[in-house]
């Protein structure tokens, strides 16, 4: 991500509420499965998703795509619970970044499964917008 223009430069504390409010949208829309909300969330460069910690391969998802990305992974799960834990916040390249642990089910499926996710939110024109999923973990 490209660092911070002057007008874009934040303090700390500047940018810690807002960005804990989206993780906040964040956190009801996916447990609401809103993939409507989540969409609205992704920054407009697009979202970057990778899975089981291989970042060299990725797909960008335009914030429209992002809807069927999200759809389609509600559709193949039920959300039993997701938790942010919060990691940083990264001022200079305006970033903020969290763990969280989402355990889902899948059909016909009686115990949940856990995936570990790192969100990463970028500024946009003074908006944090969601533009990185990762995966790095599944039990």
């Amino acid at each position: 991500a490209p660092a911070l223009s002057a007008d874009e430069t934040a303090t700390t504390s500047q940018i810690s509420a807002p960005a804990d409010s989206v993780f906040a949208t964040m956190t009801a829309a996916w447990r609401a499965e809103d993939e409507k909300v989540l969409a609205g969330l992704v920054h407009p460069d697009g979202l970057r998703v990778t899975h089981g910690g291989d970042y060299d391969r990725f797909t960008i998802y335009s914030p429209d795509q992002a809807f069927y990305y999200f759809q389609d992974l509600f559709r193949s799960r039920t959300t039993t619970e997701f938790k942010f834990r919060r990691l940083t916040d990264d001022v200079e390249r305006g970033q903020s970044l969290a763990m969280v642990e989402w355990q889902y089910l899948l059909p016909g499926r009686k115990i949940s499964d856990e995936i570990k996710l790192v969100v990463v939110l970028t500024l946009k024109d003074r908006q944090w917008r969601m533009a990185q999923l990762n995966s790095i973990s599944q039990r």
